[in-house]
């Protein structure tokens, strides 16, 4: 788990209805196998700091495991710049490992959790013996099994940032970041979904989160298989306003699967009731547990008794049945960049007559634009004064008197040069979607 302070500005969440494709089966033995990893990674192997010897031989026990199941399975290494005062120090080699389970489509699940630790503190047992363990424990009870989609299971390397005596340090998610950085556009199109997994076992509560409105998906599938199977997860209440209910940070390793249009689910064990309730503070009787050295298995038994088992066992058997039942929600995304003519339609690149700007503080894009990408219904009243967007029966009426001031109460349509723009958070509201900015690349998508 790398934790850092980020913001999302979103619509409301729409709740998504699962439907199971098979009868879901409650495992109460599950947990039993990624106990033993958790022991084998966190005990055995113990500090498993990026690019140490330590990191390298929980990559080969978690290839051999993958090999023993049968499974296709193949190294990724990637190079690690680390810098010491701001300034290159050395060069270092971390690796993912990538196992593939063929399923009746061709179109892929992601499931990942990063397999370091943290340095200098405990043995990594929470973070993230325990998202490699429930990972590998899913792997081998579905290796005999039909799927609906294809799995690519996914160890992340050096998901960390390091830092250490001598101040040479460098930022985390460096093996998610390179991997998705790395996929093809096609390969981004036949991803379905990423499921991230870590840090599963000291908190107060266990959680599972996602994108809102239709991408979350995955969330709220875990929910339902988690309610109809009697077992204890829910999701991000939504008391700090930056992380809107259901929703999570991009301080994990599905953040990078994001930023290529991935839905994501994520599991984690926290407690979102706590400090500045942000789900970093894990635990009401000790705080944090993660990159300190309570971080073993021995403090966690003694101090929780039986939360160990209980977590690995309601994530083990959550996360087997999500992927046999798992179900894709379609939906529509429209993306694009303020400033530039670039828009991407359902991940489809487009060039934008006219460039998309930001006017007081609202995203405004061009209604030719907007119209055609999700073909809206468009309509002029007798006078001219009053433009109707509308979708479905679902309609937004837009104040066409150009003198009138755009202020954020405002449904006014913004003219420039007898072109006509409307913001896109009311283009949202006809299509009962949601709007995501992204402050990195000044975009803004609209997702229905």
């Amino acid at each position: 788990m790398m934790k850092k302070v980020s913001a999302f500005a979103l619509a409301s969440l729409i709740i998504v209805t699962p439907i199971f494709s098979s009868a879901l089966t409650k495992d109460p033995d599950a947990g039993e196998l990624a106990y033993k990893h958790v022991v084998e990674l966190s005990d055995e192997i113990g500090d498993r700091t990026q690019a140490t010897n330590g990191e390298y031989d929980a990559k080969d026990y978690i290839e051999d495991v993958f090999m023993d199941l049968g499974y296709d399975t193949k190294l990724q290494s990637f190079e690690i710049q680390r810098k010491k005062d701001d300034k290159p120090y050395d060069t270092v080699t971390s690796y993912n490992v990538i196992a593939v389970k063929p399923g009746e489509s061709k179109r892929e699940i992601i499931i990942g959790a990063h397999y370091d630790s943290k340095n200098n503190t405990g043995k990594g047992a929470d973070d993230n013996a325990s998202g490699v363990a429930v990972m590998l424990e899913t792997a081998e009870k579905i290796s005999d099994l039909k799927t609906p989609y294809t799995v690519r299971f996914i160890a992340f390397g050096a998901e960390e940032s390091f830092k250490n005596s001598d101040n040479v340090k460098n930022g985390g998610l460096n093996g998610s970041s390179y991997y998705a950085e790395n996929m093809t556009q096609a390969e981004v199109n036949n991803t379905v979904a990423m499921i991230n997994l870590d840090s599963l076992l000291a908190g107060d509560f266990m959680y599972v989160y996602g994108d809102l409105g239709k991408k979350g998906f995955v969330r709220e599938q875990a929910l339902a298989i988690a309610k109809e199977l009697g077992l204890d997860l829910e999701t991000n209440p939504g008391h700090n306003k930056d992380y809107p209910a259901g929703t999570t940070g991009d301080w994990s390793d599905h953040a990078p699967f994001v930023e290529r249009g991935i839905p994501y689910g994520y599991f984690e064990a926290t407690n979102w009731h706590l400090g500045d309730m942000d789900g970093y503070t894990q635990t009401e009787k000790h705080g944090e547990i993660w990159h300190t050295e309570n971080d073993n298995l021995d403090f966690l038994e003694r101090e929780f008794p039986g939360r160990v088992e209980e977590r690995l066992m309601t994530f083990s058997n959550t996360l087997t049945e999500l992927v046999l039942n798992f179900n894709p929600v379609e939906y529509n995304s429209v993306k694009i960049k303020i400033g530039k003519d670039e828009i991407k339609n359902n991940g489809n690149p487009e060039k934008a007559a006219k460039k998309p700007f930001i006017k007081e503080g609202r995203a405004l894009v061009s209604l030719d634009v907007i119209e055609k990408a999700m073909k809206l219904e468009v309509s002029v009243s007798n006078n001219e004064k009053e433009l109707t967007l509308s979708k479905n029966g679902k309609a937004v009426v837009f104040d066409l008197d150009t003198e009138k001031t755009y202020d954020k109460d405002s449904k006014a349509v913004i003219t420039e040069d007898g072109d006509i723009f409307v913001a896109v958070n009311e283009i949202a509201k006809v299509l009962n979607g949601n709007v995501k900015w992204d402050p990195k690349d000044k975009s803004v998508e609209i997702v229905y």
